[in-house]
């Protein structure tokens, strides 16, 4: 009885010196910090209430970040109409077709990847998260976002356009998409303790034995999509340097002796997300600004 007692005793220490916090950002946080790290400015919408068209674009976008992600419980019903709108294609007729019941455990069924295969289950025909509705949300909203047209003449530019350029599009989009999920994916990392979580995100780093991708090495081939044209900057290899290093960093706090259950371990590891959060936010908006696609809509 006494070796239980201890063990518990034990177990809260280790957990009141991690500093564990079991729920995560809420709306308003990952909206703020993906406004930071698409930006450089975590009020960018605020600041810019008066251009409605950039107001509402990233308005936008977070609202479908949401719904592909956050939604559960017959939340969002106000985040699908504003995409409706908005005038996106190809949204769900209403939020029933997307919705589940998950309570704090609905990441396990949207955080596992952007590209994660979610196993049927039996008997169905689709996977309890709707993934694939959800991921066309967001594809969606960036499609509407990017490729506004107005005028007839710049609608008939931009159809002919898209029949050279489609492909190479939309893998840009998709890709900016993926940044836009793991953005919001490694805000939960660095807010909550994935092993409360019992391992149902996808993680920041590999470690032995758990999972075939990690929020580093996915953000990796997803930004040379996204950032093409860029690969060879100084700034952008400089940029990608600094992510090796972090996830090197990261993995090793996996090494240690007895792994993230020890306190100085886990904070060792909360540091290598902090830092490259930081680093995604010293990094993106300049290189995003340099997108033609991006500068249009936000810079123009």
């Amino acid at each position: 009885m006494k070796k239980r007692l201890w063990a518990v005793l034990l177990c809260v220490c280790i957990i009141m010196q991690c500093g564990v916090r079991v729920c995560a950002y809420d709306r308003k946080e990952h909206d703020e910090v993906l406004e930071k790290v698409l930006f450089g400015d975590e009020k960018y919408k605020e600041n810019h209430k008066e251009n409605r068209d950039i107001y509402e674009a990233v308005k936008a976008i977070e609202c479908g970040s949401y719904l592909c992600l956050d939604q559960y419980n017959g939340n969002g019903k106000d985040n699908l109409e504003c995409l409706k709108t908005y005038g996106v294609n190809g949204l769900p007729s209403d939020i029933g077709v997307i919705d589940f019941k998950g309570n704090q455990h609905h990441r396990q069924y949207t955080h596992k990847g952007w590209d994660y295969k979610y196993p049927l289950e039996k008997g169905k025909d689709k996977d309890k998260a709707n993934w694939l509705i959800r991921k066309k949300i967001l594809q969606s909203t960036v499609e509407r976002v990017f490729d506004s047209k107005k005028g007839i003449v710049s609608n008939l530019f931009g159809k002919v356009k898209s029949l050279f350029s489609k492909e190479e599009y939309s893998k840009q989009y998709d890709s900016f998409c993926a940044l836009v999920y793991y953005v919001h994916v490694l805000g939960d990392q660095i807010d909550a303790n994935e092993y409360e979580e019992g391992f149902f995100a996808v993680p920041f780093s590999k470690m032995s034995g758990k999972g075939d991708c990690c929020i580093v090495e996915e953000l990796e081939k997803h930004l040379d999509i996204l950032f093409e044209s860029q690969k060879e900057s100084t700034e952008y290899i400089n940029f990608k340097n600094g992510m090796e290093e972090i996830r090197i960093k990261a993995e090793q706090c996996y090494a240690r002796a007895g792994g993230l259950y020890i306190p100085e371990n886990f904070e060792a590891y909360r540091e290598c997300e902090c830092e490259f959060l930081k680093l995604l936010e010293d990094n993106i908006p300049e290189l995003l600004e340099n997108e033609e696609f991006f500068k249009k809509v936000f810079y123009q």
